[in-house]
């Protein structure tokens, strides 16, 4: 098994004062993930990630394989994913964060792709 790190930071904050009140909080999501999940998808769960949200907002997601010493450590200051949890599971369902419509309509293609 592997631990794979979720962390979710704003690089572009389109508040008044260009501050995200929660910036200097630690925002994490763990997942356990098999070897063989890893093999198959590892580079699909290593990196970061940029959404824009279109009005001068962007959150960036990094993903990174931590030690569960790690893991401890971080699980102490973490203050949760602040509702932006459907970006990871985005990411480890299809290497990229898109909004539901648009994943559902990625899977069904894969689906339909994978039927023909």
């Amino acid at each position: 098994m592997k631990i794979i790190c979720f962390e979710l930071t704003m690089p572009n904050v389109g508040s008044w004062d260009g501050h995200w009140t929660q910036e200097k909080e630690g925002h994490y999501i763990f997942k356990h993930v098999s070897d063989k999940f890893f093999k198959e998808n590892g580079k699909k769960l290593v990196g970061s990630w940029y959404y824009n949200f279109g009005d001068g907002w962007g959150a960036l997601v990094s993903g990174s394989v931590i030690t569960s010493k790690e893991r401890q450590k971080l699980s102490k200051i973490n203050r949760g994913f602040c509702g932006y949890g459907w970006m990871v599971q985005s990411i480890m369902l299809v290497g990229g964060i898109y909004t539901d419509e648009k994943l559902k309509e990625i899977l069904t293609n894969k689906e339909a792709t994978n039927n023909a």
